[in-house]
């Protein structure tokens, strides 16, 4: 460019174009100048810059080091040593001779002597020059000279450094000639110095063995330590020691030995003594920092700084802490605070000459010291200062110290500053004179280092502002003007800003807003002038604290001042500087103090974030626009985030365009606020944008504004219309339109179409339903229209479009505003629009979509409301089709604004409209195809919404009758629409008339449209959910028919399924109506012999429980037991049926009606029973081959028998076609169908005929193997009696007996449970017989779920008589309920009623309880383990607690006998029950011993030796006593019975027997009875536990005394005996039947007469229940099938003395159970039983056989049920 220009040779500049490619301002187009000029280096150029150096030598060192560098990279780029040779000799002449460019000479030499000396004639050459010329002409004592010299070394020592290696020995040698030559004596000190600082730079470079190093150092040394060095001298001599002494460790240990004594002795020469400080410094250095704790330095420097007699020690001792710290620098950081306080006293010590050396010492070490330095030494220097208390001068001390860190490095400055000048500025005032001085001095120092010109200029007013500006307003003031009105041409640095900051600091904590504004101004300000982040760092924390309360000041312009302040330092400063800023800002936004810090907070961040750019706000704006239109959040919250929009906009200007619209619609959401405040923020905020952004970017802010004005809220609406009418304004305003008299139509300034968009939206708001509203639009309509008729007119086409468009919208409030707009023109321009109106709205109805045919209508009914009847009448005919379409729309709000539409019309032009849209409907929905008839439904609903008194009652007349075709779904679901009448009253009233419909259609089943019972229940719930609290009671009325129709099961079912939905859902009070509900569903729930009526009523009565509590359901416990015991009681007998398994069962079917299926069943019976193989024998039976009925038990061939329920057959079926029926399985199911027992006989006929001698053990086997185990019973009792005679006989016999032995004790571990439990409730001899009858109300359908909680609320908190009913109900539940059934509940029952059974009730209740508690024992299972140490706790106190009665103890008794057999240990309880002789009470004793008897009989295990000793000494002292009751007796002789047989060994219970009981049977007195007794024990037979004759030693000699005293005992005169007497006749009948015809029964046929005539009177009347009980044992064993005996003459003596005792009884059970045990098995039905009754009655004549057949006719209903059962236990 210059070239070109032609007015500078390129050439001539060549050395300035080098010098500027060097300088880093200008260095790119200084290079880029010479490549394009390629200017290459030669020799011209090398004599420029040298004569450049020549003439420049007055210039600054920056210039200096450029013109050296660019000497030596020409002597580089030429690369020849003459050029190098031309250019020493020039520099050096000109050296010599000129004396002012000798300092810029010398940097081009020492520039030289780094890279361009080539040769050692060179290197000689140059050295030499240094040493004997240059050296010598910088002595003086001038800066000039001192720098010269410095120069000169620095270039010698880096000649040496470069070629010291292979010219060391010459440069050497050229030293030492030196030194001792005249011309170094005259070159003077700075010869001196070169000498030495040389001899120790090349030192390094000779080698460890060359003995010229060792004499180096002690040269060095007393050079160093000579008086008359100066310190420029020991500071070059210092500088080149270090390496010297690392090389020669011993050396440099002995060095630093003597010039420690040497600097610390008291006597030496102040200059020997600095050198040798300093010499110790550079030895330490040399040796490591380690050298400072190996030599113990610092202690011992320590230890004489305390010298308080020498001055000169204690300054010896600061010198070696300044040659540490100069030489080892930030090495020595870690001993800086360790010398602190040796410093602190040494600042403050009495002789100038230390303090002077502190303060040196102490320059020293500051300038040295690192970062963490300076942090470590901080606080114990401030520390001091800070306590008041402290000694004035150990803060003096501390004061200079802090001062001298002014000489540290800047960026180290930096970060003390901001803490010492706070401390120095609390010290300025300080009481002493000297601190005051040492803290103003310190002010000083720090102001000489500032920079900056313009703050160095007002430095005297910042101090003072800093030192007095507390206590004088004024002069802070004046500083703060002086700032601000300074032009700063320079930046500012970080002394500057530690003078600075704390008067801003000042300045914002003053109350004065003018202070504080001035404040944050500069702070704005002042950050602009930073040129490094990191100076200001250190003081935010100062600084932004203060700013943050100024944001919130309460005076707006120190807000805004400070706004921008924020604004600026979040764009200058990095983000992480700023620390918490901007969440403090946004949490400021949501401040609950006041508005005020939400303003603020909402200023500066809107200047923040301007500051960091559209980037930036664009990332925020999503979560901003979030959280100002957060419902959930706080109100204030919501405020501060909308309130940013106040400033944001502004702040950034056109950058803001692209988020205009988003941001208005969130202000126009945040004007519908709940909240006052919130509304006015975002009012405001929108005002802004509309004020700054309306005329220029209306096409942005207009959509948002005519969305606003339909909104829903009306507060947005004004809003909306509010800014609109701004929007006007601004956009009048910028194109200069007045207004006060615009008119907005006529304005060309913006295009028409928004024109008529912004006209047409006010004028259809101007029919807002909201007064304030409606004013604002009027406002802004009248300012903008100033002629309104013509301006309608132009706009009526835009306002039409706009009328459909706002009625076809998705905004409610839309459509309405335009269908009151639709009306407001309708009532003004009347004929004039409806011809227009009508074909659109018609056309718009039929074809528009969901949301124009709803605004259609909403149209339609404000045109109606708006025009006359005579115009509507002529367009009926065109509305009705129309509305009848809109009513079965298939969208909710069509259909709604359509019956509207309908309700209006038949306002105005009568029921003529209604009836016929109605009667369409209807005649629709009784069609039995329609389509889309659930739309049909749904108008029709709406129109009952609306006008329920003009259409019930079409709905009622047309829909509750059947069509042609009978009901079809859409005339069932169309009178469901009753529930949609909004008067709860007028669905009361029709209950009557809708539920029996929606029943009787909901019990049709019809095939061919199985889904009308669920639409007509569905139909039933809904109106049923529409019922209110006073209806309940008409609803139940309507549902307890049903209910209650014996007749129709479908009913029962369907009444069931709703009142189950009812009490499901209802929220109503359901209690009021339960005594009308619950007896009726009561029997459907336990009883119903319709299996889904069964189910929906259990269901529906568990509903019940759970919705009603317990305490509400109490009242009516009585009821509830009274339905169960209705359905648990026989019809005939009146008696509680023990078989029924709740609820009951239905009546017996015709054995006819199953025949055929049993045939079928017979096959797959017999093949899974026998095999292939024997169902081939069997196939062969013939009919004819039917065994006689010799035996009781057996039958001929079957009758026309009836099988006793259709349910047992369908078990026994479904029992049978299981892969392995097991035979026990088999067993039950037979003897529950007789026709089946019939089969099986003959079965099993045939197959033992078949099967003879061993083949019978073989089929056995076979069976067995096959899962299937034969009981011998059925074996023996099964064979056909001619197979029983003869030898056949006697082996077929043999055979049985030794099946029987080998399965006897697997068929007793198998059923013993099942048996005892049997045994003891008598239900075992009802099920053999009869089989138990089973539904599955209780068992299948958790039937006890909704009774228990019933129960259990009368038993815990009822009264007695409650309890006693709640007792009893649960007993009969559990009696009446399967075990797997009861299982879940029997945790629940039992619990209450051991926490109750303890309490303070009458007998009636207690023994409820125990009853109830012994049949949950039977039939708990092992449900009721957890309760068993419970229950004999309580039984035991049950038997001896003095209120109980007899009743209570002798169930308590039972009830742990049944306990004892499932109980682990037993001994304690017959331990404690054999402690009965003890008790006072005699009730308390037999209550005791009979429990007692009850443990011996059903304990599992024989217990030890010595607790049957203890029993049997009991019962023996006390059975045998004469002061003994009967009843005592009678007890301790059964238990001693038992426990002989079943428990004693055999010897022993002999020897007993023989000392016990068979001496006093024979004798007289009372202890006969007890010995009858034992006898009787001993003799008994009774599944399971005495199942087989005690052992033959026993036995024999027992039974031999049985049948030898019997006759005695029955003729005794005394009544007792006559009792012991007819029980052993019981005892020894079931032995001797049971014998097989090994015991004779002909002496109890004998004693059958004399029985008889006791169990009508006896010789003195025996009381109470032992006859009968007597009598039904011997009565059973008579009707065993005992081989050769024929009893049937003594069976009749005994059955009729039975029916002539019992008939006088109120209560003859016993005696109807004692005749039944009379009875044939096979006489077990009504028929059976009288026919066998007539049998026995013949053998008697007279008297006797009348009264026997008189009572059995009585009672044939009781006899058969109790008929078939032998085997029962003895009840006491």
């Amino acid at each position: 460019m210059l070239a070109k220009e032609g007015d500078v040779d390129p050439d001539a500049a060549r050395a300035v174009l080098r010098l500027g490619a060097l300088d880093k301002d200008c260095a790119e187009t200084a290079k880029k100048t010479l490549d394009e000029l390629q200017l290459e280096a030669d020799e011209v150029l090398m004599m420029e810059l040298i004569d450049f150096a020549r003439e420049q030598g007055s210039v600054g060192r920056d210039i200096q080091e450029l013109i050296a560098k660019a000497l030596a990279e020409v002597l580089q780029e030429l690369d020849d040593p003459k050029f190098t040779d031309t250019a020493l000799d020039l520099l050096m002449q000109l050296f010599r001779e000129q004396a002012a460019p000798r300092i810029t000479i010398a940097r081009c030499l020492e520039r030289m002597y780094a890279t361009n000396l080539q040769g050692g004639d060179q290197v000689n050459l140059a050295f030499e020059f240094i040493l004997r010329q240059g050296l010598g002409l910088t002595n003086g004592s001038s800066t000039e000279a001192s720098e010269l010299r410095d120069v000169l070394l620095a270039a010698g020592i880096t000649l040496i450094e470069q070629h010291g290696e292979e010219c060391a020995e010459d440069l050497y040698k050229t030293v030492e000639s030196f030194e001792d030559s005249a011309g170094a004596k005259a070159a003077g000190e700075s010869a001196s110095l070169g000498i030495a600082v040389f001899l120790g730079a090349l030192s390094k470079h000779l080698g460890k063995d060359n003995p010229k190093v060792e004499e180096t150092i002690p040269r060095l040394l007393a050079r160093l330590l000579d008086k008359s060095s100066t310190p420029s001298v020991q500071d070059a001599i210092v500088k080149v020691m270090p390496p010297l002494m690392k090389a020669n460790k011993e050396q440099a240990a002995e060095a630093l030995e003597q010039l420690l004594e040497t600097a610390l002795a008291p006597k030496t020469d102040p200059v020997t003594r600095r050198g040798a400080a300093m010499g110790l410094g550079a030895t330490v250095k040399g040796l490591s920092i380690q050298a400072v704790s190996q030599y113990q330095v610092l202690k011992r420097i320590e230890d004489v700084a305390e010298d308080k007699k020498s001055a000169a020690v204690r300054e010896g001792a600061v010198l070696c802490l300044e040659g540490l710290a100069v030489n080892l620098g930030r090495l020595f950081d870690p001993y800086t605070v360790m010398s602190l306080p040796m410093l602190q006293r040494a600042f403050s010590d009495s002789q100038q000459t230390v303090r002077k050396a502190s303060q040196v010492a102490a320059n020293a070490m500051m300038s040295q010291i690192s970062g963490p330095g300076v942090k470590q030494v901080l606080k114990p220097l401030l520390a001091p200062i800070e306590d008041r208390n402290s000694p004035w001068r150990t803060k003096l001390g501390s004061i200079e110290l802090l001062a001298s860190m002014t000489s540290c490095a800047r960026e180290r400055l930096g970060a003390c500053l901001p803490q010492v000048v706070p401390a120095l500025c609390n010290v300025i005032n300080d009481e002493h004179a000297k601190v005051k001085e040492a803290a103003r001095e310190a002010f000083n120092k720090i102001a000489n280092i500032i920079k900056s010109p313009e703050l160095r200029a007002i430095a005297p007013e910042l101090i003072s502002a800093l030192t007095d500006g507390a206590q004088y307003e004024h002069i802070t003031r004046d500083v703060l003007d002086k700032l601000l009105g300074t032009s700063f041409a320079t930046h500012v640095d970080a002394p500057s800003l530690s003078l600075v900051c704390p008067v801003i600091q000042r300045a914002l904590k003053e109350r004065s807003a003018e202070m504080k504004r001035k404040g944050a101004q500069i702070v704005g300000s002042m950050v602009m002038l930073i040129k490094d982040p990191k100076d200001i760092q250190p003081y935010l924390p100062l600084l932004l604290p203060q700013l943050k309360l100024t944001l919130v000041d309460p005076i707006p312009d120190v807000r805004a001042t400070s706004a921008k302040a924020f604004g600026i330092l979040a764009q200058v400063l990095p983000e992480d500087m700023l620390g918490d800023v901007m969440p403090w800002l946004f949490e400021m936004l949501k401040s609950p103090e006041s508005n005020v810090e939400r303003t603020g907070a909402a200023h500066g961040l809107s200047e923040v974030l301007m500051a960091k750019g559209p980037e930036r706000v664009q990332e925020l704006l999503p979560d901003i626009l979030l959280n100002a239109s957060d419902k959930d959040a706080e109100p204030l919250a919501r405020e501060g985030y909308l309130g940013l929009f106040e400033y944001l906009p502004p702040a950034m200007g056109s950058s803001f365009e692209p988020y205009l619209e988003e941001v208005l619609t969130t202000l126009l959401d945040g004007m519908s606020d709940d909240t006052a405040s919130v509304r006015d923020t975002a009012l405001k905020a929108a005002q802004v944008i509309i004020r700054h952004f309306g005329s220029s970017h209306t096409a942005l802010l207009l959509p948002p504004l005519e969305e606003g004005v339909f909104v829903v809220d009306w507060r947005v609406r004004h809003g909306a219309i509010q800014l609109m009418g701004q929007l006007i304004q601004q956009i009048l305003r910028a194109h200069r339109i007045p207004t006060n008299s615009a008119e907005l139509m006529q304005v060309e300034a913006l295009p028409k179409e928004w024109r008529c968009h912004m006209l047409a939206s006010l004028y259809i708001v101007r029919s807002d339903e909201n007064v304030m509203v409606k004013q604002a639009c009027q406002q802004v309509w009248k300012a903008v229209v100033q002629n309104p008729p013509r301006t309608l007119k132009e706009l009526l086409p835009t306002l039409m479009t706009r009328l459909i468009a706002n009625l076809a919208s998705t905004n409610r409030e839309r459509q309405r505003v335009a269908a009151r707009c639709v009306g407001d023109l309708v009532g003004k321009l009347g004929e004039r629009v409806m011809p227009e109106l009508m074909p659109i709205f018609m056309e718009t109805l039929s074809e528009g979509d969901t949301h124009v045919r709803e605004g259609v209508c909403l149209g339609l009914a404000e045109l109606i409301n708006a025009t006359t009847k005579e115009l509507l009448t002529t367009y009926l005919e065109q509305l009705i089709p129309a509305i009848q379409q809109a009513l079965i729309d298939d969208d909710e709000a069509v259909r709604l604004q359509a019956s509207t539409v309908v309700a209006l019309l038949h306002s105005a032009v009568g029921a003529r409209a209604t009836n016929e849209i109605v009667e369409w409907l209807l005649d629709q929905l009784m069609e039995e195809v329609v389509e889309e008839g659930d739309l049909f439904v749904l108008g029709l609903e709406q129109l009952m919404k609306k006008q329920p008194g003009a259409v019930k009652d079409l709905v009622l007349s047309r829909l509750t009758s059947p069509a042609e075709d009978g009901w079809t779904r859409f005339q069932v679901q169309g009178l469901a629409s009753v529930a949609v009448i909004p008067d709860s009253h007028t669905i009361h009233t029709h209950l009557s008339d809708v539920m029996p419909v929606f029943i009787k259609v909901a019990s049709i089943e019809d095939e061919d449209q199985p889904e009308m019972q669920e639409i007509a229940i569905e139909s039933a719930t809904r109106v049923m959910d529409a019922v209110q609290q006073d209806g309940l009671t008409l609803l139940m009325t309507e549902l307890q028919g049903p209910m209650q129709d014996k007749k129709k099961a479908s009913h029962r079912r369907v009444a069931a399924q709703l009142l189950k939905h009812v009490f499901e859902n209802t929220s109503l009070d359901v209690v009021s109506v339960l005594s009308l509900i619950l007896p009726a569903l009561l029997p459907s729930a336990l009883a119903d012999e319709d299996d889904e009526a069964l189910a929906t009523s259990m269901a529906a009565l568990n509903a019940i429980t759970k919705k009603c509590k317990k305490e509400e359901l109490a009242p009516y416990l009585n009821d509830v037991r009274s339905a169960v015991l209705s359905l648990i009681t026989d019809s005939q007998t009146k008696k509680e049926d023990p078989d029924i398994f709740l609820p009951g069962f239905p009546a017996p079917a015709h054995e006819t009606a199953c025949f055929t299926s049993l045939k079928e069943t017979e096959g797959l019976l017999l093949r899974n029973m026998l095999g292939a193989s024997m169902v081939r024998r069997l196939a062969s039976l013939a009919p004819s081959a039917r065994r006689p009925s010799a035996l009781p038990r057996c039958v001929g061939p079957a009758p026309a028998e009836r099988l006793q329920t259709d349910i047992e057959w369908r078990r026994f079926r479904a029992a049978m076609e299981a892969d392995h029926p097991s035979l026990g399985n088999l067993r039950t199911a037979v003897r529950s169908c007789s026709l089946v027992q019939k089969v099986y006989r003959r079965a099993l006929d045939g197959l033992l005929q078949d099967l003879l001698q061993e083949e019978i053990l073989t089929q056995a086997a076979v069976l067995r193997d096959a899962g299937h185990e034969v009981p011998p019973e059925d074996l023996l009792c099964l064979i056909p009696a001619e197979l029983l005679t003869g030898e056949l006989g006697e082996e077929i016999e043999a055979i049985a007996f030794d099946v029987r032995v080998a399965q006897q004790k697997a068929e007793a571990k198998r059923e013993l449970l099942v048996q005892e439990a049997s045994c003891r409730t008598g239900r075992a001899e009802r099920s053999c017989v009869r089989g138990y009858r089973e539904k599955q109300g209780l068992c299948d359908h958790k039937g006890l779920e909704p009774l228990y909680p019933i129960y259990q609320h009368g038993l815990m908190y009822g009264t007695a008589e409650a309890r006693e009913l709640a007792a009893k109900g649960l007993g009969e539940l559990v009696n009446h309920t399967t075990e797997k059934a009861l299982a879940p509940y029997a945790v629940k029952i039992t619990g209450p009623l051991i926490r109750i059974v303890g309490d303070k009730f009458p007998g009636n209740v207690k023994k409820a309880i125990v009853d109830t508690l012994q049949a949950l024992l039977i039939r708990g299972g092992e449900t009721l383990k957890p309760f068993l140490p419970q229950l004999q706790t309580t039984y035991v106190k049950c038997l001896t607690d003095p209120p109980n009665s007899e009743a209570v103890r002798r169930k308590a008794a039972e009830s742990l006998g049944l306990l004892a057999r499932r109980a682990a240990r037993t001994e304690p309880l017959i331990n404690e029950l054999s402690a009965f002789p003890g008790n006072s009470d005699p009730a308390a004793r037999v209550a005791l011993v009979v429990a007692l008897g009850e443990v011996l009989l059903n304990v599992k295990q024989s217990p030890s030796a010595a607790v049957q000793e203890k029993a049997l000494n009991a019962v023996v002292s006390r059975g045998a006593t004469a002061d003994a009751t009967a009843d005592e007796r009678q007890a301790c002789g059964w238990a001693l019975g038992i426990l002989l047989r079943r428990h004693m060994p055999a010897e022993e219970a002999v020897e007993a027997f023989n000392e016990k009981v068979s001496p006093s049977v024979t004798e007289k007195g009372p202890q006969r009875s007890f010995a009858a007794f034992a006898l009787a024990g001993i003799c008994w037979i009774q599944q399971p536990n005495l199942a087989e004759p005690a052992e033959e030693s026993l036995m024999k000699p027992a039974d031999d005394l049985s049948v030898s005293c019997l006759p005695q005992l029955l003729k005794d005169k005394d009544a007792e005996v006559q009792a012991a007497g007819l029980a052993l006749a019981a005892s020894l009948a079931k032995l001797h039947a049971q014998s097989s015809g090994s015991l004779s029964f002909e002496p109890l046929k004998a004693a059958a007469e004399r029985i008889a005539v006791l169990i009508v009177s006896g010789d003195a009347a025996i009381p109470g229940r032992l006859p009968v009980l007597a009598a039904r044992h011997f009565l059973a064993a008579c009707t065993l099938e005992a081989k050769g005996v024929s009893v049937s003459v003594a069976a009749a003596h005994v059955a009729a003395a039975v029916a002539q005792r019992s008939a006088a009884w109120e209560d003859a059970e016993d005696g109807e159970r004692a005749l039944a045990a009379a009875l044939p098995a096979e006489s077990r039905d009504e028929e059976g039983a009288k026919a066998a009754l007539e049998k026995l009655a013949g053998c008697l004549d007279g008297k006797a056989s009348q009264a026997l057949k008189t009572f059995g006719a009585a009672r044939i209903r009781s006899l058969s049920f109790f008929t078939g059962c032998s085997d029962f236990a003895w009840d006491l």
